[in-house]
């Protein structure tokens, strides 16, 4: 076997580490963040988190961490995110909170809100979240972000109401967990549907409708397909942030407190944007001749009441929190 000669060998390690001295110091100690949306990168909902957590965060943290989005449900499914979360796949995963429910059933309570997050961070509800995330997934909850809106009905053909209230008996309707409690309460028949497929499952009629946020049914494609919807909306939203325990216990205590920041600073800036952009979404909803049916009196009354009572008895049956979280949330 030939040898290379002891100066050539020099050679090559000097060169190497001369290669390794050149790099980037500052790069060198950031942290990688690796960050994963629910939703797809095209929505509103996931448009805020990218631009109003993600980037300040980078420019406030630069040369202790970089947060990096690795994309969304078309990586991986959203209902296996916060499991992807928990083997360190991600550190961040963002989106509503009833995506999880599957692995944590009390996300579903946090649809039962009342109170602003501002408050929940003062009642001690954050800390009571975060442990229940970190035993479910060993995550901590981040931020509750788009907190002022809430859900309707959609429907592709009209939907029956009698005695002023609404009656799905027998409907088959596309329902993520969040939609479950709500559509069961009316009688209706709850199809899990992923997003990404929902505009042909309503389109083939194989489902009759839907539920969405006030916001981004326009942007889904699925707009066009409706031609009711129903008020009064129900249940809170909840575009949450939560961090890989882990990775979290490993920043410095500087990155942990920018990004606790960063994070109040989105819940109050989303909460702005979105009731700037909820009479956009309602112009554009009027343009594709949706009409609303509107439940009043003790019709509303009951479509209000067995939402929720639906709710609670859902996170119930798999939850000892139930009744500590009622009253915090």
């Amino acid at each position: 076997m030939k040898k290379f000669p002891a100066s050539a060998a020099a050679a090559v390690i000097a060169a190497a580490i001369s290669a390794l001295a050149s790099a980037s110091p500052v790069s060198a100690a950031e942290v990688r963040i690796k960050a994963y949306s629910s939703m797809a990168k095209n929505l509103i909902y996931t448009k805020v988190f990218l631009d109003h957590f993600i980037t300040p965060a980078n420019a406030a943290g630069k040369g202790l961490f970089k947060i990096a989005f690795l994309g969304g449900p078309e990586i991986t499914p959203a209902r296996k995110s916060a499991q992807a979360l928990k083997r360190g796949v991600f550190d961040i995963v963002y989106g509503p909170a009833g995506y999880y429910a599957g692995d944590v059933p009390e996300s579903l309570a946090l649809h039962g809100r009342t109170l602003d997050p501002a408050t929940l961070r003062k009642n001690g509800a954050y800390e009571l979240l975060s442990k229940i995330w970190a035993e479910r997934v060993d995550a901590r909850f981040m931020a509750w972000g788009i907190s002022n809106l809430s859900y309707n009905l959609f429907f592709t053909e009209e939907p029956k109401v009698t005695n002023g209230r609404l009656d799905l008996t027998g409907v088959k309707m596309r329902a993520s967990p969040t939609y479950k409690p709500r559509v069961e309460s009316l009688g209706g028949i709850p199809v899990r549907i992923p997003a990404p497929e929902m505009y042909t499952a309503l389109k083939s009629g194989i489902v009759k409708g839907t539920g969405w946020p006030e916001i981004g049914i326009a942007a889904t494609g699925v707009g066009k397909l409706m031609k009711y919807k129903v008020e009064p909306s129900f249940y809170a939203t909840n575009h949450i942030i939560i961090f890989n325990q882990t990775t979290w216990s490993k920043l410095p205590k500087k990155a942990q407190d920018i990004l606790t920041k960063v994070a109040m600073d989105y819940e109050a800036k989303s909460v702005e944007i979105m009731n700037k952009v909820r009479a956009e979404e309602n112009a554009k909803l009027a343009t594709f001749g949706i009409k609303t049916i509107k439940l009043t009196g003790a019709g509303a009354a009951h479509f209000t009441k067995s939402g929720n009572d639906a709710l609670w008895e859902t996170v119930a049956k798999r939850s000892k929190y139930t009744k500590e979280l009622r009253v915090l949330l």
